[in-house]
């Protein structure tokens, strides 16, 4: 396989992962706990593939990204950051987390913002590695860390 070729490859793959994860995602918002049919599958994968068809290779791309915002609110240059790279995730470090009220609305507001660019739910994640990397702090609940929940064998 040529290097040319690999880049294409690896982007391709990733807008297959992305894809399958967001109809996934739709199938999982049916009302009653039942499994799926294979029809409402079928559904749903035509649902996701019509949302990524519908969008432009700068949004599909932006599917892919990941970035962080500065502060801990949804500000003006937050706003025009999310408008010149319309990522479709968010990441959180501790910069971004003042207490579990203010990350509710941070998050809310965030979802209303990307879903209104581009149709579809961000995924939010957060830097928490546990142990000596721990972002949330102060009024959040204590988070243990990897190794302590390996040791449980859970």
């Amino acid at each position: 396989v040529t290097k040319r070729v690999l880049p294409v490859l690896f982007i391709s793959g990733l807008l297959l992962a992305g894809v399958l994860a967001y109809a996934f995602f739709l199938l999982g918002q049916t009302e009653a706990p039942s499994r799926p049919s294979v029809s409402s599958a079928a559904a749903g994968a035509d649902k996701a593939a019509a949302a990524v068809a519908a969008m432009t290779p700068e949004e599909r791309v932006g599917q892919l990204m990941m970035i962080g915002i500065m502060g801990p609110e949804l500000d003006t240059a937050a706003a025009q950051q999310l408008a010149r790279c319309p990522a479709g995730n968010i990441i959180f470090f501790d910069r971004n987390m003042v207490s579990p009220v203010q990350v509710r609305k941070l998050t809310k507001e965030l979802r209303q913002r990307i879903e209104m660019h581009s149709g579809v739910l961000p995924f939010i994640a957060l830097d928490q590695e546990g142990g000596r990397v721990l972002r949330m702090r102060g009024s959040f609940p204590a988070i243990p860390s990897e190794e302590d929940i390996g040791r449980t064998g859970d």
